[in-house]
């Protein structure tokens, strides 16, 4: 009776499986190739990469929340955006980019319309995550990884954790991207809070491993306190103990005209450590809304000997 119940099961998931590999295969002839990224885009892509150079000693890291358009998410579908979300990744050429709700279809997409390496745990199967990190493979080397899944959570899948430890070629240097993306206080109060207790565990980990510079990348659902006393105010702060918020380090600041630089923003670039932040943008320009209801985060930045 048991070896009849096992079959059945191993039968029941071998054929979701198949199913799913089929479901990828139909989506192959979607890849965004039919919606093109505007031109109005485009250009406006185009003109903050001259506005926004950078040289090789330089190291660009972005956060960029997708929109998933799983089920139980707001997003029209991955292939539909793709092109307008690849073109800012191969334009404005991040080293490396922190994006969160990343879909299966989503990974599929970038996977076929950038030429950027997806870190380890991503995985196009029922039980992949939502949160990953993209990195150039031209200027980077990828060390050392892992996931981390908060303890304090309603769905792992969403709310986790992915690390890549990076070696730049140009500099010789070595350094760290830790990519979350933490819960609704809305939802549950306690969750987001300890998960930023969690988060501070892991940087002191990683940071006292590895004895480099740490970035952290993420839709942490907690903005800077603007007179309300909130509980996102509270997590960010928590955040603050032991982080540095990259936005106040930059020697120069810009964003477009639909989110300032000065608003209290969720997505985030952290810092723990030693570098220079030569740069903080927010692409917060008309022409890239409708691609996702967060607009993608950057920073240059130099380690400080170079």
């Amino acid at each position: 009776m048991k070896k009849s119940i096992f079959r059945a099961l191993a039968f029941l998931f071998s054929l979701l499986l198949i199913l799913q590999a089929i479901s990828v295969n139909m989506h192959s002839k979607n890849t965004g190739a039919e919606y093109p990224a505007p031109y109005e885009l485009t250009r406006t892509v185009d003109c903050l990469s001259g506005i926004y150079p950078k040289n090789d000693l330089e190291i660009r890291i972005m956060s960029y929340n997708l929109l998933s358009d799983s089920a139980g998410f707001d997003g029209s579908p991955a292939y539909m955006r793709s092109e307008g979300v690849s073109y800012i990744l191969n334009t404005l050429a991040p080293d490396v980019a922190g994006i969160q709700e990343t879909s299966r279809n989503w990974f599929y997409c970038l996977n076929k319309t950038t030429d950027y390496a997806f870190i380890a745990p991503v995985r196009t199967t029922v039980y992949g995550t939502m949160t990953t990190i993209i990195y150039n493979t031209k200027n980077l080397i990828l060390k050392n990884y892992g996931e981390y899944s908060f303890k304090n959570s309603y769905n792992h899948k969403l709310r986790c954790t992915v690390w890549g430890l990076f070696y730049h070629k140009s500099t010789d240097k070595v350094f760290a991207v830790v990519n979350t993306h933490f819960s609704l206080s809305e939802r549950d109060y306690r969750a987001p809070m300890t998960q930023a207790t969690e988060l501070l565990n892991l940087a002191e980990k990683i940071s006292n491993t590895y004895n480099c510079t740490v970035f952290f990348t993420g839709d942490f659902n907690a903005g800077e306190r603007r007179d309300e006393n909130t509980i996102a105010s509270s997590v960010y702060e928590t955040l603050c103990t032991s982080f540095t918020d990259t936005k106040e380090l930059a020697l120069t600041k810009s964003s477009g005209e639909n989110l300032s630089v000065h608003s209290a923003c969720i997505d985030h670039i952290f810092l723990k450590g030693d570098a220079q932040i030569r740069r903080y943008v927010i692409l917060s320009q008309n022409e890239l809304s409708p691609l996702s209801d967060h607009y993608p985060v950057f920073v240059d930045f130099l380690f400080q000997n170079c």
